[in-house]
């Protein structure tokens, strides 16, 4: 039961505290900070001169417990000869807490015929903070603060700004709909194109070999913009295709909602295969290509289509022999790239920060595994029981619920011979932070008559990757590396090209089949948070946590 604070209501209670109101380099204006009576004000410039650059006001005191108070006076003055065309506001996870009560504002007379208004050049706000607790510097209570402003002379047409609403510039693989925006003057033109392109590889000058980087191929662009929001045409890499064309209205911005694909299909098996490269699916094949990487419920390995058998009896040729029952879910899918782009050539003056093209990736689902190895034949990994992650379109949307749908709850047998590597695979969106499940339990039974001599806990570390530094020690099955490094290789999302892995100390346990300590299990639980940009396998050398005499 949790312990109740009772308080005599006579009494005037108060907590100390602690929060930041951060600006960022963007904001261009005139900031005065001016603290009220009794709380102290401290300002600090991080990164001054690059464009990280940051002014963090760190204001302290004390007030009445959760009762909102007036901390000081912000005012925010734009430079000589802009507007503000929005409010200033800040960005944070205390909105309970920390709020901008707007107090007044200062008006500037505007001539344009777009702007018959008054504009505002100064806001000045009230800084109220409330609490119930008390909070120091380490409680990281912190305030973004966020404005903008516009010229106030009439411009000559000028776009400042194109964005396509994708956070990474990553297209998640269920695909989705988002606004594409175009800021600007009132009155200004523009032509926005959004491809669909080809992915190629990137060869030397000399055009003999690859250089190993996927590049993006344009001359065969496929316009995605929809027949309802295309209104015109345009010539894109020697091709006419669908774009966006029109003119911005008095509100600066032109705003559009774009669709983007999903996976090419989701779909089930439909008949009985048994160890066959072909596979007969439920729904059509069409939107299907060589090389799709093919993601099936249950399967650790991944797979690609080899060919397709019969379009319209929906017959698939795999790179590699299956054994499915009927109604075992199946995904395709490829990376594919997509390009929202200004055409220049068409628009007016560009301002000379906007992005003129955004590449944009959809990625297949990504693979994590998690592989147990041994160099030698000292033992053989007799058993498993898993706790996997499957992709579960059960929104029939081709959205992954994020469930585990198969959890073992007995060891089964893994028929492998001494030496064999166990290894086992997850699958995951690209970029969705969802809390995907990973359990592994495996029994090793010593060859020989032998048993497990020395054993130690292997360690799972997603900041210090395996053997880092120098002088590093490395592990052996006694000792664990010095610097606290991971036993697992790739474990660091700087390593793994992104993927995020939460992880506990493995536990080993040693037992008795026919002889003293013949047999250990180990146990391993990990958490996959964020799915990278690229398959990665992680490692535990068995050699290095145990030994077999």
């Amino acid at each position: 039961m949790s312990k109740k604070l009772h308080f005599d209501n006579n009494v005037h209670y108060s907590v100390p505290f602690v929060f930041e109101l951060t600006s960022l380099k963007e904001n261009v204006g005139t900031e005065t900070l001016t603290v009220n009576s009794g709380y102290k004000l401290v300002k600090e410039t991080r990164a001054g001169g690059f464009n990280e650059e940051q002014t963090a006001y760190i204001l302290s005191g004390s007030i009445p417990i959760n009762k909102a108070k007036s901390i000081a006076t912000l005012k925010i003055e734009a430079i000589n000869d802009y507007y503000f065309g929005s409010s200033p506001f800040i960005e944070t996870s205390f909105n309970n807490n920390i709020k901008l009560s707007l107090k007044s504002v200062n008006k500037i007379k505007r001539t344009n015929k777009w702007e018959k208004t008054k504009s505002i050049n100064a806001y000045t706000f009230d800084i109220i903070y409330q609490n119930n607790l008390a909070t120091s510097r380490s409680n990281g209570l912190i305030a973004k603060l966020k404005y903008s402003s516009i010229e106030t002379y009439i411009r000559t047409s000028i776009i400042d700004k194109i964005s396509h609403g994708f956070t990474d510039n990553i297209v998640p693989t269920s695909g989705g709909t988002r606004p594409i925006k175009i800021f600007g003057q009132p009155g200004s033109t523009f032509a926005v194109a959004v491809n669909e392109n080809t992915l190629d590889v990137e060869l030397k000058e000399d055009g003999s070999t690859p250089t190993g980087r996927v590049i993006f191929d344009k001359t065969n662009s496929v316009s995605i913009i929809s027949s309802f929001n295309a209104n015109s045409t345009s010539v894109f890499n020697g091709k006419t295709i669908s774009v966006v064309k029109d003119t911005i209205d008095a509100s600066g911005v032109y705003s559009f909602n774009q669709t983007y694909p999903s996976i090419p299909l989701s779909t089930s098996i439909l008949t009985t295969v048994s160890s066959s490269h072909t596979i007969k699916v439920a729904d059509s094949v069409d939107n299907v290509k060589v090389n799709d990487i093919v993601v099936i419920e249950g399967l650790k390995t991944r797979i690609k289509v080899h060919s397709i058998v019969d379009a319209p009896t929906r017959q698939i040729r795999l790179d590699t022999t299956v054994t499915l029952a009927p109604g075992t879910k199946i995904n395709f899918t490829r990376e594919r790239s997509y390009s929202v782009e200004l055409l220049e050539d068409e628009s007016s003056t560009l301002g000379s920060s906007v992005i003129k093209s955004s590449e944009l990736r959809q990625h297949p689902y990504t693979r994590v595994t998690f592989k147990t190895s041994t160099a030698g034949t000292t033992f053989t990994i007799t058993n498993e029981m898993l706790r996997p992650f499957t992709i579960d379109p059960a929104s029939g949307d081709g959205t992954d619920t994020g469930r585990p749908i198969i959890k073992l709850t007995e060891y089964t047998a893994t028929g492998f011979s001494a030496g064999d590597d166990h290894t086992f695979s997850a699958f995951g969106q690209v970029g969705i932070p969802k809390l995907v499940p990973v359990q592994i339990k495996l029994k090793l039974l010593a060859a020989g008559g032998n048993a497990f001599t020395t054993t130690r806990n292997p360690i799972f570390s997603n900041l210090i990757s395996q053997s880092s530094g120098i002088g590093v020690k490395v592990a052996t099955p006694a000792l664990a590396q010095s610097d606290g490094g991971s036993d697992w290789s790739n474990s660091t999302f700087l390593d793994n090209g992104g993927t995020v892995i939460i992880g506990t100390k493995g536990n080993i346990a040693l037992s008795t089949a026919s002889v003293t300590n013949d047999t250990c299990e180990l146990d391993f639980s990990f958490f996959i948070r964020r799915f990278g940009t690229k398959d990665v396998e992680l490692e535990l050398d068995l050699d290095k946590v145990l030994t077999v005499s």
